[in-house]
């Protein structure tokens, strides 16, 4: 599930999916969320509940698709993806995390904002 605001909590997407059925698990992670549950008749009425706005935000649900494929890295890419950083990272705390690579012409991070 995507775009769900900062701050929304465990307990508000439990609350929120708890009427579709039973529910496993619930993971919320920085603006997205994985929301389990023990049948697919749960899954069903969840995946009805796109477009559901909670804590101001319409939610974009869809479902869960596992790992996708790797595919060959692109010999000219020059941009990594970095992933699992602590809210309180900054742009200058990574510029100088992988100041020993060579330079570094761009750092982009998504801003915590709604």
């Amino acid at each position: 599930m995507g775009n769900v605001s900062f701050e929304a909590t465990e307990d508000a997407l439990y609350d929120l999916f708890g009427q579709c059925g039973d529910l496993m698990n619930v993971k919320l992670l920085r603006g997205k969320a994985f929301v389990k549950f023990t049948t697919g008749e749960a899954l069903g009425k969840a995946l009805a509940l796109n477009g559901t706005e909670c804590e101001g935000r319409r939610l974009r649900i869809e479902e869960a698709g596992g790992a996708k494929p790797k595919t060959e890295r692109d010999p000219n890419s020059t941009t990594v993806f970095v992933g699992g950083i602590s809210y309180y990272t900054n742009e200058d705390t990574i510029a100088a995390h992988f100041a020993d690579c060579g330079k570094i012409k761009m750092v982009r991070m998504p801003l915590n904002e709604d």
